[in-house]
């Protein structure tokens, strides 16, 4: 779903618009099993006793959104960054309340070769925030508003979506994904 929003005082065109990142665009470091329930319902679940952490490498997903979103028309370039609005997660959590849920968005940048090793900086864009740990009956939509709203890396950088989660001794835990609200000029 897309909407515009003029601005008068910058003569821009926002556009509004929705990414889901769904469980197949995630990666586990830990004990969870990409599982498919039904037709078109793929999910990460997670049994009990497990610290596990699932990515998203963003950088390529978004140049491609954006290659198919904005419009070149006038300039052949795009007009402006694309911005991050909003992230909602989608979830359940069974039997027992997990002991952590976290999501959060980092912007990794990389030195030139023959320099320090280690990455040059780390900046959130979506620090690890906590989400609903209490175990219920149905699926959580948890949506939470980044601070920092710069979305778009340099090419050497990595942008990565996280979650983190804990499993008590009988509680189990099932990601279904991201929704990104994301705003570009236009």
């Amino acid at each position: 779903m897309s909407a515009s929003i003029y601005s008068p005082s910058s003569s821009t065109i926002y556009q509004m618009a929705s990414l889901f990142l769904g469980a197949t665009d995630f990666q586990a470091s830990g004990t969870a099993t990409l599982t498919r329930t039904a037709k078109g319902n793929w999910n990460w679940a997670v049994g009990n006793s497990e610290t596990v952490y699932l990515a998203a490498a963003l950088k390529t997903i978004l140049r491609d959104y954006i290659s198919s979103v904005v419009n070149y028309s006038y300039t052949g370039t795009k007009q402006a960054p694309l911005s991050l609005k909003t992230v909602t997660a989608y979830y359940s959590i069974g039997t027992a309340d997990a002991t952590t849920l976290t999501v959060g968005i980092t912007d990794t940048a990389y030195p030139a070769s023959g320099t320090a090793t280690a990455p040059t900086s780390i900046t959130d864009l979506l620090a690890a925030t906590a989400l609903t740990k209490t175990h219920a009956t149905d699926m959580y939509a948890v949506q939470v508003t980044p601070t920092n709203t710069a979305l778009l890396p340099n090419a050497s950088d990595e942008l990565i979506a996280e979650i983190e989660v804990v499993t008590p001794g009988t509680g189990t835990f099932v990601f279904y994904g991201l929704l990104l609200q994301l705003e570009y000029n236009v």
